[in-house]
């Protein structure tokens, strides 16, 4: 016939196929147990991977007992407040200045 002269299955044995598919994925395909297939988290923070509220609020205090009256006392005298260099993390000018003079001194004039 035709179709293995073409190297095909017969429509009849594809459409048997189908079928034999569609059952397996459909109404009469196994029970499926859907609550032991996947056991996700218990609660809706860890479904979203948040932190439950109750530990995020104990951290929020915690930190603001570290900043606020509860805090470890401090003698704002003695302290010397940071510069802005050191606050955004670069070398003070002078030290930049200095190491780029040092440069053009170690390749000459």
């Amino acid at each position: 016939n035709v179709w293995k002269q073409i190297g095909q299955p017969e429509p009849a044995q594809a459409a048997q196929g189908v079928m034999v598919a569609n059952d397996n994925a459909g109404y009469k395909s196994k029970t499926q147990m859907l609550f032991a297939k996947r056991p996700g988290p218990s609660n809706v923070w860890q479904q979203i991977g948040a932190q439950e509220p109750a530990q995020a609020a104990k951290g929020a205090m915690k930190a603001s007992d570290d900043a606020g009256y509860k805090g470890r006392v401090q003698m704002l005298s003695q302290q010397t407040p940071p510069t802005v260099w050191q606050q955004i993390g670069v070398p003070q000018p002078q030290q930049a200045a200095q190491g780029a003079m040092q440069a053009s001194d170690n390749f000459g004039y």
